[in-house]
């Protein structure tokens, strides 16, 4: 590390727990809660006219707007976020922006599992709190690894969830593979008569049928239609 410069030390009624504001020789400014760890579970907490706005936990978590972590259930897997934001609806702050000035934002969602066919890229999870406190997943839309993959070579898929009723974990709706192909109600494609199936639509069920709804909404005396047509090399082969 560089070397000690000035060092502000800020002490209650005791000596063993204190914190430091740090100038080092190289022009860093450091903070320090409780260096000496004397106060185990600390934190660096920074107020504004009086209320607390953000805090930094001993375990390195980022809270604003709250003084309390909460979990955030993913399917049966609790998780602890790193960074949580938190304000009322009724206050005008429910909402937040990314925003660059000369050109379009972007967010990453980076994965360091396995690189390997099936791996998770990242899920993005819709929440609500029940009544025992717990947050239960709504829907969700992840992205995994599609394929064999090499370097500079990342095959990868889209799945959309929906939660049932009587559920907390949410069940796949719609895939859109890494090569175009887009499955509802499957995960899987279904060769007929050994065909390539760009767009499935499954019903696995006893006592329902699969079916497929076009509806014009035009008054009852318009004259347009609802169809389905069928090209080959961009010629009309037949429609329905």
């Amino acid at each position: 590390g560089s070397s000690v410069g000035s060092i502000l030390r800020l002490t209650g009624n005791s000596n063993t727990a204190y914190g430091e504001i740090e100038g080092d020789n190289v022009g860093n400014l450091i903070f320090n809660a409780d260096p000496g760890n004397a106060g185990n579970s600390s934190t660096m907490r920074f107020r504004v006219d009086g209320t607390e706005r953000l805090r930094i936990t001993s375990g390195g978590n980022v809270l604003i707007g709250t003084t309390t972590g909460d979990t955030s259930r993913n399917s049966t897997s609790t998780r602890f976020p790193v960074f949580q934001v938190s304000s009322s609806w009724s206050s005008g702050r429910g909402s937040y922006s990314f925003t660059t000035t000369d050109d379009y934002p972007v967010i990453f969602f980076n994965s360091n599992a396995s690189y390997a066919n099936g791996s998770g890229a990242g899920t993005l999870v819709w929440s609500v709190k029940d009544g025992s406190g717990d947050y239960c997943n709504t829907a969700q839309i992840s992205s995994s690894i599609d394929g064999t993959p090499g370097n500079d070579d990342s095959p990868g898929n889209l799945k959309f969830f929906t939660t049932p009723n009587s559920s907390a974990s949410p069940s796949e709706r719609l895939r859109i593979t890494s090569d175009g192909q887009i499955f509802a109600g499957s995960t899987t494609s279904s060769s007929i008569d050994g065909g390539f199936t760009n767009l499935q639509l499954w019903k696995d069920s006893a006592t329902e049928g699969g079916s497929l709804t076009l509806v014009n909404n035009q008054a009852s005396t318009a004259t347009g239609t609802c169809s389905i047509s069928v090209f080959q090399n961009y010629r009309n082969a037949g429609e329905i």
